[in-house]
């Protein structure tokens, strides 16, 4: 989480000094432009850390609830889970999933590979996310499903959990398919 917050700062701070800058050089000297966009832009950052940084927080453990397991601030979503399921069931499942529940676009579907990589769509708090989901063959005619998620604009400094939800609704759906 602290570094979620450094990321905001290190941002929003650096934006508001550039921003003040490039106003206070056309009406005061290079010195006191300077130093008026510093001091302003310091407080800047930190109000734009508190304000976005909180929001952001507040938008993910919303999204956890009670599960906190693995870091959930993080921009890129990871998920390992076996499944009794076979390969191919587990594939159509996840690719369900994607497509018709979450509203993601397919970029890639080939099962002989057991590989699927789909896109969400831009939505109001966040610029899409891209998921790459493997699965393959487990011993006991099970399978292991790997799924990698992250934001698609590799700048985004939050994604309001839109990264989260995506993979632990696929989890979910997983989860509650095997029990059919």
């Amino acid at each position: 989480m602290i570094k979620l917050y450094l990321k905001f700062f290190a941002a929003g701070t650096a934006a508001a000094i550039i921003a003040l800058l490039l106003g206070g050089l056309l009406t005061l000297p290079p010195a006191q432009a300077l130093g008026t966009a510093l001091e302003q832009g310091l407080l800047l950052g930190v109000l734009i850390t508190a304000v976005l940084g909180t929001v952001q927080v507040l938008a993910v453990r919303r999204i956890a609830g009670g599960d906190a397991r693995g870091d959930i601030y993080a921009r890129t979503q990871r998920l390992e889970l076996k499944s009794f399921l076979p390969p191919e069931r587990l594939f159509a499942l996840v690719e369900h999933y994607l497509r018709d529940l979450a509203g993601c676009r397919l970029a890639a579907s080939d099962q002989a590979a057991g590989r699927i990589k789909a896109r969400s769509g831009i939505s109001v708090l966040a610029l899409g996310v891209t998921v790459t989901a493997e699965i393959r063959a487990s011993g006991n005619d099970g399978s292991e499903l790997s799924v990698t998620a992250a934001p698609s604009m590799p700048l985004a400094l939050a994604d309001y959990g839109a990264v989260l939800k995506l993979v632990r609704g696929l989890e979910r759906h997983v989860r509650e398919s095997e029990h059919r």
